[in-house]
């Protein structure tokens, strides 16, 4: 998955363990985090979601995973607005498919261990 990191590089100021820490913690949370938001929409809990899903876009946001950010802000709003709440568990599929990859990529290109 492409990705771009001058965001969080600028924010860090170049500090590259600053980088590394933030894409580690992406690794340790966005899994979970994205089995959440799929049990809440399961559930009809569509505030969960919406609430679930804000800071893993943020997140994606600053790693500069531009289509995942793109994905996970509109199950964010249709959550929130209660709108296309129908096509909510593809776009959750989706989102998953999106975050492995990116977590693959991350794992590749700065040769971190699986957990």
């Amino acid at each position: 998955m492409n990705y771009n990191l001058t965001l969080l590089r600028d924010i860090s100021k170049g500090n590259n363990e600053f980088v590394i820490d933030m894409i580690r913690t992406f690794i340790d949370v966005a899994p979970p985090a994205i089995e959440r938001i799929a049990e809440f929409a399961a559930d009809g809990k569509f505030e969960a979601v919406y609430l679930e899903a804000h800071p893993i876009a943020t997140n994606a946001k600053y790693l500069g995973a531009e289509e995942l950010e793109s994905e996970l802000r509109r199950i964010e709003i249709n959550a929130k607005e209660g709108i296309d709440l129908e096509s909510m568990p593809g776009q959750i599929e989706r989102v998953k498919v999106l975050v492995e990859e990116l977590i693959a990529s991350f794992r590749a290109d700065f040769n971190l261990e699986t957990s």
